[in-house]
């Protein structure tokens, strides 16, 4: 009967269970930093007043009002726009502590990435990614529904269907997950949907 160390040796030697491997917790990594940025970019961008020579400027009250939130009193990005969100009711408690989980899983792939790929370690890639991409859409779409959409004279009168709004990032990590994964059928109708937008754009 095979023992748990050659079953992992035989894992870590199947070339397609080490490339399923690398492209997940790739994916992951990727979800958690665009969660990143959409906490972080999105409620900097709202305290944008323009830009200057030497890049983007932010209005004072983003010192004020965003970093001073930082729990720990450093005026840290990610923490102050956790907290800010949260009292804008944009997330819940429950949100911010699937947050903390989700960034604890995309630390532990960066400092035990050896262990996962040999099988040392068991790393629930599924969850987690899951998990980053619902929380993910719902920060986007609140910032669309309650920002763009509610800001825009077009369109603040009107009825939307919030459950069938798509954020961008979302559709990146849909096309992501095609082309890495080998949804062939799907990646490819993203390409050609592109191309063709491109050539329009030409004309």
């Amino acid at each position: 009967m095979p023992t748990d160390a050659s079953k992992r040796w035989e894992e870590m030697l199947t070339p397609e269970i080490v490339r399923v491997k690398f492209i997940t917790v790739g994916l992951l990594v990727v979800a958690y930093e665009m969660l990143e940025e959409t906490i972080v970019g999105r409620v900097r961008d709202f305290f944008s007043t323009g830009f200057d020579a030497k890049g983007f400027t932010y209005s004072p009250d983003y010192a004020t009002r965003v970093l001073a939130l930082d729990p720990k009193g450093k005026g840290d990005a990610l923490r102050s726009s956790m907290v800010w969100l949260r009292q804008a009711e944009a997330i819940t408690e429950e949100d911010r502590t699937r947050f903390l989980a989700i960034k604890n899983a995309r630390n532990e792939v960066a400092h035990e990435l050896t262990s996962i790929l040999t099988g040392e370690r068991i790393f629930n890639f599924n969850d987690h990614f899951q998990s980053a991409l619902a929380l993910l859409s719902k920060i986007e779409r609140w910032w669309i529904v309650n920002v763009e959409i509610a800001t825009d004279p077009d369109l603040v009168d009107k009825e939307i269907d919030e459950d069938g709004i798509l954020p961008g990032r979302i559709l990146t990590m849909q096309l992501l997950v095609n082309v890495a994964l080998g949804n062939h059928k799907e990646a490819n109708a993203f390409l050609e949907a592109f191309r063709r937008a491109q050539a329009k754009v030409k004309c």
